[in-house]
């Protein structure tokens, strides 16, 4: 999985239309997060629901920059992934604590949890920085 999420990734970074991340002389360049969530078979339709009509609001609320979004793995073993852009480590850690304290974020998954059971079994994040020789984004 992780083969096809890194190529996803990468397709992404350089075929997508990306919103640039406003960049000064000598600004470090941005910091990107690959997230990847194996999600259950059975609850692979409500964990989309969540994610697309629920979670995605409250992260742009936040200031996420959401550069793509993808099914992976397989039908028995689905896995969702994503990839982030983050200015620079300190916003991405800052703005995923103020996500995950938000009150409606908490209220959300205690009623998915209830309502549904498990809609993540599994996360992972992986740090990715481009090299000094990728093509330059849009």
């Amino acid at each position: 999985m992780k083969a096809v999420a890194r190529f996803l990734c990468m397709a992404a970074l350089l075929l997508a239309p990306l919103a640039p991340v406003p960049a000064s002389e000598g600004a470090a360049p941005p910091v990107y997060e690959l997230r990847t969530y194996r999600i259950p078979a059975a609850n692979k339709a409500h964990f989309h629901a969540r994610f697309r009509d629920q979670c995605i609001p409250i992260m742009k609320k936040y200031g996420f920059d959401i550069v793509f979004t993808a099914d992976g793995g397989t039908p028995e073993a689905p896995e969702f992934v994503y990839l982030l852009r983050w200015k620079d480590e300190g916003t991405k850690a800052a703005t995923w604590r103020a996500f995950l304290a938000d009150p409606d974020w908490i209220r959300i998954k205690r009623e998915t949890a209830a309502r549904y059971g498990t809609l993540v079994e599994d996360t992972a994040s992986e740090a990715l920085a481009l090299t000094d020789y990728s093509p330059p984004l849009p």
